[in-house]
């Protein structure tokens, strides 16, 4: 019809005009949105119980749907985030608002940006094109770092997820040849990580290759939060059941529970590592091991060169629910040779007097030779410490070192 759809995003507001005359021909307030069940704050916890209301959408992106509908991406940048996207009508009438669904998705796929932003997904491009007979609709999330892609129902009715396709923002697509091209604006090079970059991707039949991991609903129907997953261990009395521990990307350290026989692998539930009934403060958990009474032995890896809150690389034994039963230091003479590359995989070996626990340290310490880093042997029968030299293979650029360890019969 020759008409463009405009988003004056800081004013919050829409404006339709005719190309030919120049003439606005709508305008509106892009409105607020009441949201609950979200995480409002950043304090390196992902708690979906805060709320917020009457949030400004604040639109981004905007992508006509048909004749008489658009699609806008609600970046929500000044006043607070308001994480989701928004079909209208041209007479400025909602015609179906996403809420927090989307954002749960991404907190389903591990892809929840708590540490960067409290303002939650900051939903910013949008994209629709026709892909066969279906109309799809694509929404970019800036701070989670993946597309959305839904399938328009019609007017009236609700959009179907299809699914996440990991990328950046400002989408592209190019339908004639089954592609949807995202960019990513984000260059962390400066950092020594990775650049900006585009991926292609080429719609076609069968299961998604992504995600490979997501969470059930926890009692409340919420997804359970996850993110930073380092160690885990199979549980070997039950096939496909599997424990994963997260890292210090999260102020509290947590036991995830993985039924691995669904595809994707699905968490089932979630325990927080606790201490005198708090939430344990200072762990950097990097490995996870069953003992023989149904707890767990953990690895915390430590930091004792940072300025704040030193911590030494530490092995911990838990009950089955999560809870510090004991905390395992190593000896003083060790702890004066520990760098920050500390605790990573942790094994065991053997059972009643014999039980053993390794513990893979990640990279050389102060008394190791170069290439040279330590498998630490814990017997908590007498408490006793051992030590054996591993090689780490020589790089010519950056560095290499242990991560995960396992025992396997024989």
């Amino acid at each position: 019809k020759n008409e463009v759809v405009l988003s004056l995003q800081e004013n919050n507001h829409i404006v339709i005009a005719d190309l030919a005359t120049g003439k606005v021909t709508a305008n509106f307030s892009a409105g607020t949105v009441d949201l609950k069940n979200i995480d409002t704050e950043k304090d390196g916890v992902i708690s979906l119980d805060g709320k917020k209301d009457a949030v400004p959408r604040e639109p981004d992106a905007v992508q006509w749907i048909d004749d008489e509908r658009f699609v806008t991406a609600n970046e929500g940048d000044l006043d607070g985030g308001s994480r989701g996207f928004t079909i209208f009508k041209k007479d400025g009438t909602v015609d179906y608002e996403s809420g927090a669904s989307f954002e749960y998705q991404l907190v389903r796929l591990g892809h929840y940006p708590e540490k960067r932003n409290k303002k939650g997904i900051e939903v910013e491009g949008a994209e629709v094109a026709t892909f066969g007979n279906d109309r799809l609709i694509f929404v970019g999330s800036e701070r989670g770092s993946v597309v959305g892609v839904y399938k328009d129902e019609g007017a009236g009715k609700a959009p179907t997820w299809l699914q996440a396709l990991p990328g950046g923002i400002g989408p592209e697509a190019v339908p004639d040849r089954k592609l949807f091209v995202p960019a990513s604006e984000t260059d962390l090079r400066e950092d020594g990580l990775i650049g900006s970059v585009v991926t292609i991707y080429e719609r076609g039949e069968g299961e998604a290759s992504y995600p490979t991991l997501v969470s059930a609903d926890d009692a409340n129907g919420l997804p359970l939060p996850w993110a930073a997953i380092s160690g885990t261990i199979a549980n070997a009395k039950e096939p496909g059941r599997l424990y994963a521990v997260t890292d210090s990307a999260f102020k509290q350290g947590r036991i995830l529970t993985i039924d691995a026989t669904k595809k994707p692998a699905v968490i089932t539930g979630a325990l927080t590592v606790t201490k005198g009934g708090e939430p344990a403060k200072l762990l950097d958990l990097e490995g996870i091991a069953l003992s023989s009474d149904g707890g767990f032995w953990l690895a915390s890896e430590g930091n004792p060169e940072r300025e704040k809150d030193k911590t030494q690389s530490m092995l911990v034994k838990t009950d089955a629910k999560g809870a510090i039963l004991e905390e395992i230091a190593i000896p003083e003479a060790l702890a004066q040779q520990a760098t920050r590359f500390g605790f990573e995989g942790v094994a065991v070996t053997g059972s009643g007097s014999e039980e053993t626990i390794w513990l893979a340290v990640q990279r050389e310490w102060k008394d190791d030779p170069k290439g040279l880093t330590k498998l630490l042997a814990y017997k908590p029968s007498d408490k006793s410490w051992g030590a054996v030299h591993y090689p780490l293979d020589k790089v010519e650029k950056g560095w290499i070192g242990l991560s995960e360890i396992a025992a396997v019969p024989g």
